[in-house]
């Protein structure tokens, strides 16, 4: 009688240990893993454009390049956004213009942004990476749909949402992915829609053009952007994600719970 009490008094004894060794393990700090998302993005950036004066932007293939093309009046006004300030565009003549994606040779790329549109227009531009309909990228919302358009040089393919699902007035986040065959949609990251795209992209000489087409009179965009990544790897739905609930996070003084069902 008294050893199976020894016994089990060893046996609790035992347990415990495991249980405080466990709670320990638990309270030690994790290093992040490597692949783990953080904000700002560190890895795979091609472009980031992240509208506040006290962070550089990033265009990986012309170094030095500043937002300063072109000046007011055409240039949007920064006002409080998603996280730091944003990009105000008027919806009349407001545009950026960078350096042409040139050699830049995309075999796969993601791209997201944080938008809040003011309005349902026909078509309006977050991104115009294009010659002409025909070759290039371009992401916009077309009245209240996202829509991302590939060319390969010869045709264009168009992979489009449903309708009613950007709201205006409301932050929301979107992306594209395309992965050197399929195309794909995100709104807050959930994949919307997708469309088997082209074998390749067509080249586009063309300055880049951020809210607005080719020609700055067409496909105006009224409303704030933020937060404009270009990455060379196409990313998964969890991936995307994590970026936007990174970015929400990590945000200065803030903090803020985000969901893929959030609009």
């Amino acid at each position: 009688m008294q050893a199976h009490r020894i016994c089990s008094r060893r046996a609790a004894l035992l347990l415990s240990l495991v249980v405080i060794a466990v709670l320990c393990l638990a309270a030690e700090p994790k290093e992040p893993r490597e692949d783990q998302a953080s904000w700002p993005p560190q890895k795979h950036v091609l472009l980031y454009l992240p509208f506040d004066k006290n962070v550089k932007p990033t265009i990986a293939w012309a170094d030095g390049t500043t937002l300063a093309e072109p000046k007011p009046p055409h240039a949007p006004t920064l006002v409080k956004g998603i996280r730091g300030m944003a990009a105000q565009f008027d919806g009349k003549d407001d545009y950026l213009q960078l350096p042409a994606l040139g050699h830049v040779k995309l075999e796969q790329f993601t791209l997201e942004a944080w938008i809040k549109p003011a309005r349902a227009t026909r078509g309006c531009l977050f991104i115009n990476m294009a010659d002409t309909h025909k070759s290039g990228i371009r992401f916009e919302k077309f009245y209240s749909a996202i829509s991302f358009h590939l060319g390969d040089g010869a045709r264009q393919y168009r992979c489009a949402s449903p309708e009613y699902l950007i709201k205006e007035g409301f932050w929301q986040h979107v992306a594209a992915t395309y992965d050197g065959r399929e195309m794909r949609v995100f709104l807050n990251g959930k994949q919307i829609a997708h469309l088997k795209g082209p074998a390749s992209i067509g080249p586009s000489n063309t300055r880049i053009r951020v809210g607005a087409y080719v020609n700055p009179k067409h496909y105006i965009y009224k409303g704030l952007l933020d937060e404009i990544v270009l990455f060379d790897k196409a990313k998964t739905a969890d991936e995307i994600f994590m970026d936007m609930a990174q970015c929400v996070r990590e945000r200065p003084n803030r903090s803020r719970r985000v969901t893929r069902t959030q609009q």
